[in-house]
């Protein structure tokens, strides 16, 4: 039994058909996802079927043949028959899998661990988690589904309105629904505006109407291999109990059953109000597809250290200019600087500074990788490690299996894949001295657990959770502290006070309890006060104490030069370019020539998300341990250009360039 990669879509397609052919609703979630990103299907992606982001396909795909950012596997028996797939997105979304056989799943496991492959959506997905963790870590269960399918229509009656396909003019309306939709079940992939644009234009959006307004939304994949799915189900709050939601799913149902095909859906296991409705329209589970990753914990050891370097990084900076800055994206660096620096050298400089900087003891390259791995696995957080390398640079064996980026124009690429488009390019520019280049991206994306209401430019909540309101007592004066709740793992929290005073740094601090603090409910009963609080009384039929908040929304875009404050970051040692100072990365000895980061944070009625890339680059440390000749070619314009088949010598193309840029 083995595992066949592929990386042409085209080509899997063709492999994989016929067995996706022979279930075609248990296969439907890969065969759509694969219709889509092949652009066999435009927008065909669930988009939240689950709210696991199981099934999610937001890319239309460009029909190019190319994988684009999938792994896709076929697991075959010794005569090559088709036993299982396995198709492998992008984190956060999961690996997809078919029901794999005996052998079939250790075959997929091995691989998942040769491509650090940890979260898994499908049938079997809790056994293959456990075999591709092979001990070295827990696994953790993030949802259950079930999967429907629906035979017979039974309509609900009684219901008021029609259903009927959405209209263009209706976009704006959608949007904001899938929005929130998606809020509700915890997506953490927004789906964009064009692929919803793409769904109403191919007929895949429906609503309910009702009195002449869109009263509930659904809808529908492009049939594959006989069966449709239907998904983004959702009616607004205030519209909900009306039975909107049933009469449109059931009119759907009627639809793809008139066409000849199956309708299915999946629903969440913990939500029994959705089963409950689909059940009564006559949908009936057929299975139980689990979602499951091997977890990895933040490492406790590496919390205080990337604190520490936060509040020191504060302490430096201009409190009357705004600024993001991101410490867990340049502290992984550090760390992993500071492993490759050597104890032994006399000097030891560098690697005694870095260490000092990275404030902890042991293993760093391991903790930092260890950190960058669990920021990862955290839903609403996206983190990795770039490597640039010049061609004939020697890496250690530590290093030679890292992934490494091929130049410039994919250095840009990954720094605006990984952090969706934020950053547009990667921080430092490669050079013809620079030699290696290390990166860290980090994305985080939380939306509110109660979004804001906006009048103007101003953001207004009401919320009963008084002690999400905090003074604190800081040597620099009270600091007003507030936690805005995100849905999922990730809060964010207001601070107020004395910024020029240090107040930034110690709200920093207080996360740990390090200041006496005094919580809203005791603040409201005592009559106290703080930076930007006080208590108080307002009209109400309902007599429950409230928090009554008033923000702002902001977009803060900040560029930070590292080496501007070298010592802050330990990294003044690391410069000195009369010798090397990584022997861990390579034997050629490398000094630091360059270390910026690039961050950009974002804070709106319905949420809030960063994006930080932090860049180093390294130059030639020293005098090498050996020279050799080189001949520089520089050509530039006037030249000529030609296009030779190798084998025969045959010109096919031929040109010139002259100083004109090459037009003509």
């Amino acid at each position: 039994m083995r595992v066949i990669p592929y990386g042409d879509i085209t080509e899997y397609l063709r492999d994989v058909t016929p067995f996706l052919e022979r279930e075609p609703v248990r296969h439907n979630l890969i065969a759509t996802l694969l219709a889509a990103r092949s652009g066999t299907a435009s927008g065909t992606g669930s988009g939240s079927d689950t709210g696991t982001s199981s099934g999610t396909a937001t890319s239309s795909g460009s029909g190019s043949g190319r994988a684009d950012g999938l792994l896709l596997w076929r697991v075959v028996d010794g005569s090559g028959s088709t036993l299982g797939l396995a198709v492998v997105s992008p984190p956060p979304l999961p690996t997809h899998i078919t029901d794999l056989p005996p052998g079939a799943a250790e075959a997929v496991a091995a691989q998942a661990r040769i491509h650090g492959v940890e979260r898994f959506y499908g049938p079997g997905s809790r056994r293959l988690a456990e075999l591709a963790a092979a001990g070295t870590a827990p696994i953790t269960r993030i949802s259950g589904s079930g999967l429907h399918l629906l035979r017979r229509v039974t309509p609900p009656e009684g219901v008021s309105g029609h259903a009927r396909l959405a209209t263009p003019d209706e976009l704006d309306t959608l949007f904001e629904w899938v929005g929130e939709f998606q809020r509700e079940v915890g997506d953490d992939e927004p789906m964009e505006r064009s692929n919803i644009e793409q769904r109403i234009e191919r007929g895949g959006m429906w609503v309910w109407e009702d009195h002449g307004r869109a009263v509930s939304m659904a809808a529908w994949t492009v049939p594959a291999n006989g069966a449709t799915r239907i998904n983004l189900v959702y009616t607004p709050r205030w519209r909900r109990g009306r039975g909107y939601a049933s009469a449109l799913v059931a009119a759907i149902s009627q639809a793809i059953l008139d066409q000849g095909n199956i309708p299915l859906l999946y629903t969440d296991l913990a939500n029994p109000t959705s089963n409950k409705i689909y059940a009564a329209v006559g949908f009936e589970k057929i299975a139980e597809p689990e979602f499951w990753e091997i977890f990895r914990g933040v490492p406790e050891e590496a919390v205080p250290p990337v604190n520490n370097l936060a509040v020191r990084w504060a302490q430096t900076l201009d409190p009357q200019r705004s600024t993001a800055y991101s410490p867990a994206s340049v502290w992984p660096l550090l760390a992993l600087l500071a492993g490759a620096a050597d104890p032994s050298d006399p000097s030891g400089t560098a690697h005694a500074e870095l260490a000092e900087a990275v404030g902890l003891a042991g293993d760093h390259r391991r903790i930092a990788l260890d950190l960058l791995a669990a920021l990862d696995h955290i839903p609403e957080v996206r983190a990795a490690l770039g490597v640039w390398v010049r061609a004939g640079l020697p890496l250690t064996p530590e290093w030679a299996d890292a992934r490494v980026l091929s130049g410039q124009a994919e250095l840009d690429e990954w720094a605006r894949t990984r952090t969706r488009g934020k950053i547009e390019r990667m921080p430092v520019t490669i050079d013809d001295e620079t030699l290696l280049l290390l990166a860290c991206a980090l994305n985080v994306q939380t939306y509110w657990r109660q979004p804001f209401d906006v009048f103007r430019d101003t953001l207004y909540r009401y919320s009963t959770d008084l002690d999400s309101v905090a003074v604190i007592d800081t040597p620099s004066g009270p600091l007003t502290r507030v936690r805005i709740e995100g849905t999922r793992e990730v809060d964010v929290y207001l601070v107020a006070g004395n910024l020029a005073g240090g107040n930034l740094a110690a709200g920093i601090r207080s996360l740990s309890g390090e200041y006496p603090q005094t919580l809203g409910s005791a603040l409201l009963e005592s009559g106290g006060s703080g930076p930007g609080v006080s208590a108080t009384s307002a009209p109400a039929f309902d007599p429950t104490p409230e928090v009554h908040l008033a923000t702002v929304k902001f977009t803060v875009q900040s560029g930070h030069d590292l080496l501007e404050n070298a010592v802050l970051f330990g990294l003044s040692a690391a410069t000195d370019r009369s010798r090397g100072h990584f022997p861990g990365i390579s034997p050629f000895p490398l000094a630091i020539s360059a270390a910026r980061q690039e961050t950009v944070a974002t804070f709106s009625a319905t949420g809030f998300e960063s994006a930080s890339v932090t860049a180093m680059g390294a130059v030639v440390g020293g005098i090498p341990p050996q020279t050799k000749p080189v001949l520089k070619v520089d050509v530039r314009p006037p030249f000529g250009f030609l296009a030779v088949h190798r084998p025969s010598g045959l010109l096919l193309t031929a040109g010139w360039i002259a100083d004109d840029g090459g037009q003509s």
